[in-house]
C-alpha cells in the first residue's frame, strides 16, 4: 500500500492525471479486498467495528495495533490523492475528469464510512464524507477560477470562494494547484484569506502548511522573475512588497510577539483567594535544612499547569513569526540593491525596524518562559512522571522561542546587510570590535550565494579573527542552562554551518578544514562550567561531507583511475580523521565511561548487589520516572526517600547512608546506573523481557556488564565515523567502484577491533548465561554494516525516480533484491524497528523532501553554486594543507 501511494504521488506531481486515476482505483480495490479477506481483522476489532466482523469481538483491554495507524494513513492518503486529482483537473478545465475523480472519491468515502463512523481514543479520525465534501468545494472554486480567468480572480474573488474553506487541507490544495499553474496573484489572495481565518482554520495540519506554501510562493515569484530577462530588472519586487504588507494587514495578533501571562489562573480565582497575593512571584526550592518551603510550593499532580494551557497558542504564533523572519531573509538576500530601488530600500528599512523590535520582545518572552516555575514533585512515582511531562512542555516551548529568536536574528542581519552593504570587506568598522563579525558574515554569505570564491577567500581571515572569540558550547536547559547563552551559541553555530557547507562548493577545501579546526579551538577556549553540549559532530559532518562531495563531483573531469581518486580522498580524509579523534577524546558517549578503573567497576557492582533489590524494580525503571529523577537530581530523590519512607517497602540504602556507604558515593553510583539505563533503554527492554535475571533488581549489574562492552564498541565506531561519512558520499554520488575500494580498506582497518569486541561479548554471555540480541546485533555489525546500509539507501533515489515505470523497473527490482538478505535475517527481539529499516525510512523521507516544489526552488535560488575544481588545485591545497589560509598573508 505505501509503495502504491508513493507511486501515485509522483504521477500527480507530474500531472499524469489519467494514469494516476487508474492507479488510485487499483489502490482502492486493494484496500477493500484487504478488509474482505480479513487482512485487517485485528485492527478493525481494536477499532471496535464488531458489526463488520461479529465473530471477532474486540476485547476491552486491546493494545493499540500499529497496523491501525498504517491502514488509516493509507486511506487518508487515498482521499488526499483523489482531492489533488480533482483540483488539478478543475484547474485545467477538465470537467469530465474532475467528475470521474469525484465519483471515485465519493465511492471510496461511502465504503470507508461504513466502518469508520465511531471515534476511538488514540486512533486518528478520518471521515470520508467530510473529505469528499471538502474536495468538491475546492474543485468547484478552481473550476470558477479557470472559467473566469486569472485576470478577474483577484483578492475579492478568493475571499468570496474561500470563505467556506474550513480546513488547512482545502486551502493547501487550492494554493498548490494555483502555484502549479503559476498564478501567483491568485495564490497570494488565497494565502491571505487563509491567514485572516487563522483562529478558525489552523495554519498547519499534518503535511498541509501555510508556512511552507508562503515560502514556496515567495521563491516561485522570485524564480519566475529571474526566468524572464525581458522584464524590468525588479519586475517581481513590487508584488513582494505588497505580499509583506498584506501579511501584516491580515495576520492580526499573529503579527505581534506574544506575551506570557504572569498568572496562570483566571483573575476571578485570584480574587476569591485573599492569600494568593502573598505568594505571588515566590519560588519554593528544595532544602535539606528546611523542608517546609517544598511542602508549601508543591502542587497536586492534577493541578492545571498554566504554561501548558498557553503553550499551544504560543507555539502557533512563534511559528508564524519564524516564517515571517525566514521570508525576510529570502527577500533581503535575493532582492535588488537598496541603492538601485528607492521603494525597495524603504521597505527594507521598515522590515528591519520591525525585525529588531520583534527580536527584543522575543528575548523578553524567552526570559519569561524560562522564569516560569514548574511545581516540584513530592517524590511519588506519579508526581515524578507529571514533573517530567511538564518539564518537556516547558523545554519544548523554550526551544520554539529560541528557534524564532534565531530566525529573527538572521533576518535582522540579512536586512541590515541589504540596507547598508559594506564596500570594504577586509576590516570591520572602526570602534565596533564586539559583534562586528556578523557584518563580515553577511559579506561571506553574499559571496557564497553569488559564487564569488575570490571575495570569500579575501573576507574570511578578518571574519575568523573576530569570530574566534564566540562561545560554541552551552549548558543545556535540563542542566540549568539559560536560553540566552544558548541562543548566542546557536547563532554562531548556524553561521559556521552555512560557511562550512558553502565554502567547499567554491573549491575552498583547505579553508573549510581550518575553519572547522578553528571551531574546535573555540570550544576548548570558551568552555562553560558544568555539563556542556557540543554541536561539533554536526559541523564536522557538514564540512567533511561537503569537501568529499566537491572532490567526487569534480573527479570525472580529471579522468584519473579509481585507485588514484581513492588515494586522493585518503589524503584529504587523514587530517579530518585526526581532528575527529582529537575531538572524540573530550566527548563522553556513555555514562558508563565515568567508571574509569576496574576497582571502580567492582564497587559499582557491589553497590547494585547490596541495594538494587529494594530500588531497581520494574515500576521504578520506567523511562519517565528515571528521567524525572535525573532531571530533579539524584540527591533530591534521596531526600524524598528519607522524608517519606514507605514502612511496607523499606529501602536498605537509607539505613546505610553515612555508615556503609557515603552519600556522595551513593548519589554517584545511582546517577551512573540510572543514566546508563536511560541511554540504553532499548537494551533494557530486551533484558527485561528476555531474561529471568531481570526479575531481581540486585542483578541489574549484569545488564551494565553488557552495556560496558557495547560502550567500548560505540567508542571505536565513533572514531571510525569519518570513514563511514566518506563512504556515504561515494554511494550517494553513484560511484560504486570507488565505494567498493573504500570499503575494502575500511574492513582491513577495523577487523581486529571488531574481533576483540565479539570475543569479549562471548565471554560475558558464557559467564552470565545471558544473551541480549540488541547488544549482540550491534557488535556483529563489525563496524561494516552501516556501509552496507549506505549502499542499500543509495538505491532508493533511483527507484523513486523510475517510479513511473511501475514495480517492474530495474531500479526497483534491484532495491527489492538487495533487501532480501535483510528481510531473511531478523534483528533484535521484535520490540523495535531494525536499524537498516530506520536508515531506509530516513532516506525515503530525505528523497521525498528533496524533490518537493519548495526544495527544488530553494536549491535553485539559495544554494551556493558549484565552481569547478581542478586536480592541480586540489593537489596544491593538499601540499599546504597544514597552514591556515589566513596565515598565508
Amino acid at each position: 500500500g505505501r509503495e502504491s501511494v508513493e507511486f501515485l504521488r509522483g504521477l500527480v506531481e507530474r500531472g499524469e492525471l489519467a494514469a494516476a486515476a487508474e492507479t488510485l482505483r487499483a489502490v482502492e480495490d486493494l484496500l477493500q479486498r484487504g478488509i474482505q479477506v480479513g487482512a485487517f481483522v485485528d485492527p478493525w476489532n481494536i477499532l471496535g467495528f464488531q458489526g463488520q466482523f461479529p465473530l471477532f469481538p474486540a476485547p476491552e483491554d486491546s493494545v493499540h495495533d500499529p497496523r491501525v495507524d498504517e491502514l488509516i494513513r493509507l486511506v487518508e492518503q487515498a482521499f488526499l490523492l483523489y482531492a489533488r486529482l480533482m483540483s488539478e483537473a478543475a484547474a485545467r478545465g477538465a470537467r469530465e475528469l474532475r467528475e470521474r475523480h469525484g465519483q471515485g472519491l465519493r465511492r471510496l468515502a461511502a465504503w470507508w464510512d461504513r466502518f469508520a463512523t465511531c471515534e476511538v481514543s488514540g486512533v486518528p479520525r478520518v471521515h470520508g464524507a467530510e473529505a469528499a465534501a471538502s474536495a468538491e468545494h475546492v474543485a468547484a472554486a478552481l473550476t470558477h477560477w479557470h472559467e473566469r480567468g486569472a485576470a478577474t480572480a483577484d483578492l475579492a474573488f478568493w475571499k468570496e470562494h474561500g470563505k467556506d474553506f474550513n480546513t488547512p487541507k482545502a486551502f493547501a490544495l487550492v494554493v498548490d494547484a494555483l502555484l502549479q499553474q503559476n498564478d501567483h496573484r491568485a495564490a497570494l489572495a488565497l494565502l491571505l484569506s487563509w491567514l485572516s481565518q487563522a483562529e478558525q482554520v489552523p495554519l498547519e495540519e499534518g503535511e498541509h502548511s501555510f508556512h511552507a506554501l508562503a515560502l514556496r510562493w515567495l521563491l516561485a515569484v522570485i524564480g519566475a522573475d529571474r526566468d524572464a530577462p525581458d522584464r524590468p530588472a525588479a519586475g517581481c519586487w513590487p508584488l513582494v512588497r505588497k505580499f509583506f504588507d498584506y501579511l501584516e494587514a491580515n495576520a492580526d495578533e499573529y503579527w505581534q510577539v506574544p506575551r506570557l501571562a504572569v498568572a496562570g489562573r483566571p483573575a476571578e480565582d485570584e480574587e476569591e483567594n485573599p492569600y494568593a497575593a502573598a505568594y505571588e512571584g515566590v519560588t519554593f526550592r528544595d532544602s535539606t535544612a528546611d523542608s517546609a518551603g517544598e511542602v508549601l510550593g508543591e502542587e497536586p499532580p492534577d493541578r492545571e499547569f498554566a504554561l501548558e494551557v498557553e503553550s499551544e497558542e504560543l507555539g502557533k504564533r512563534l511559528r508564524f513569526l519564524a516564517t515571517v523572519a525566514r521570508l525576510w531573509q529570502v527577500a533581503a538576500r535575493k532582492g535588488p540593491r537598496a541603492a538601485d530601488d528607492g521603494a525597495w530600500a524603504e521597505a527594507l528599512r521598515s522590515w528591519l525596524a520591525t525585525a529588531q523590535a520583534n527580536h527584543a520582545e522575543l528575548l523578553a518572552l524567552l526570559d519569561a518562559i524560562h522564569d516560569f516555575p514548574i511545581p516540584p514533585p513530592v517524590g511519588t512515582h506519579e508526581s515524578l512522571i507529571e514533573y517530567d511531562r511538564r518539564r518537556v512542555v516547558k523545554e519544548g516551548l523554550l526551544a520554539a522561542a529560541v528557534g524564532t529568536c534565531l530566525e529573527t536574528a538572521f533576518a535582522v542581519r540579512a536586512l541590515a546587510g541589504a540596507v547598508a552593504p559594506r564596500t570594504a570587506p577586509d576590516e570591520p568598522p572602526a570602534g565596533r570590535p564586539d559583534g562586528a563579525w556578523e557584518e563580515l558574515a553577511v559579506q561571506l554569505e553574499q559571496a557564497l550565494v553569488q559564487g564569488e570564491a575570490v571575495r570569500a577567500r579575501r573576507v574570511l581571515p578578518a571574519f575568523v579573527r573576530l569570530f574566534r572569540q564566540e562561545p560554541l558550547l552551552y549548558v543545556p536547559l535540563e542542566s540549568g542552562g539559560h536560553p540566552r547563552p544558548i541562543l548566542r551559541v546557536k547563532t554562531a553555530q548556524t553561521t559556521l554551518r552555512v560557511l562550512l557547507e558553502g565554502l567547499p562548493r567554491l573549491g575552498l577545501l583547505r579553508e573549510t578544514f581550518h575553519l572547522l579546526r578553528t571551531a574546535r579551538d573555540m570550544e576548548q577556549a570558551n568552555a562553560p562550567e558544568g555539563q556542556r553540549v557540543t554541536e561539533f559532530d554536526r559541523l564536522f559532518q557538514s564540512a567533511f561531507q561537503a569537501v568529499i562531495e566537491a572532490v567526487v563531483e569534480a573527479s570525472p573531469a580529471w579522468r584519473p583511475g579509481d585507485a588514484a581518486v581513492v588515494r586522493l580522498l585518503e589524503g584529504i580524509t587523514r587530517p579530518f580523521l585526526m581532528l575527529w579523534v582529537e575531538h572524540s577524546r573530550t566527548v563522553r558517549l556513555s555514562a558508563l565511561e565515568l567508571v574509569r578503573s576496574e576497582d571502580d567497576w567492582q564497587a559499582l557492582q557491589q553497590f547494585i548487589r547490596r541495594y538494587g533489590g529494594d530500588l531497581f524494580h520494574a515500576r521504578f525503571l520506567t523511562l519517565a520516572n528515571l528521567r524525572g529523577i535525573l532531571h530533579r537530581g539524584v540527591s533530591a530523590y534521596l531526600d524524598s526517600l528519607s522524608e517519606e519512607p514507605d514502612p511496607l517497602h523499606p529501602v536498605r540504602l537509607l539505613d546505610d547512608l553515612g555508615r556503609g556507604v557515603s552519600r556522595e558515593e551513593a548519589a554517584r553510583f545511582l546517577q551512573i546506573t540510572l543514566q546508563a539505563v536511560v541511554e540504553n533503554y532499548e537494551e533494557y527492554k530486551d533484558y527485561n523481557t528476555t531474561t529471568t535475571q531481570s526479575d531481581y533488581g540486585e542483578n541489574l549489574h549484569i545488564l551494565l556488564d553488557f552495556l560496558r562492552v557495547k560502550a567500548a564498541y560505540e567508542r571505536h565506531a565513533w572514531q571510525f565515523r569519518p570513514l563511514v561519512l566518506a563512504h556515504e558520499v561515494l554511494v550517494r554520488k553513484r560511484r560504486p567502484e570507488l565505494a567498493a575500494l573504500w570499503q575494502g580498506e575500511f574492513v582491513r582497518i577495523t577487523q581486529e577491533a571488531a574481533a576483540h569486541h565479539l570475543a569479549e561479548l562471548a565471554r560475558l554471555e558464557k559467564m552470565h548465561a545471558v544473551r541480549l540480541r540488541t547488544v549482540a546485533d550491534r557488535l556483529e555489525e563489525r563496524f561494516v554494516k552501516p556501509l552496507v546500509w549506505d549502499r542499500l539507501a543509495a538505491l532508493v533515489e533511483p527507484a523513486v525516480a523510475a517510479a513511473d515505470e511501475g514495480e517492474a523497473n530495474p531500479a526497483f527490482q534491484r532495491l527489492r533484491q538487495e533487501l532480501g538478505p535483510h528481510l531473511a535475517n531478523p534483528m533484535g527481539v521484535g520490540l523495535d524497528v531494525p536499524p537498516w529499516l530506520r536508515r531506509l525510512e530516513a532516506e525515503v523521507q530525505r528523497v521525498r523532501l528533496s524533490h518537493t516544489a519548495l526544495a527544488d526552488l530553494a536549491r535553485e535560488l539559495l544554494q551556493t553554486p558549484r565552481a569547478p575544481v581542478s586536480l592541480d588545485d586540489v593537489q596544491y591545497q593538499l601540499r599546504d594543507w597544514d597552514i591556515p589560509p589566513w596565515e598565508d598573508r
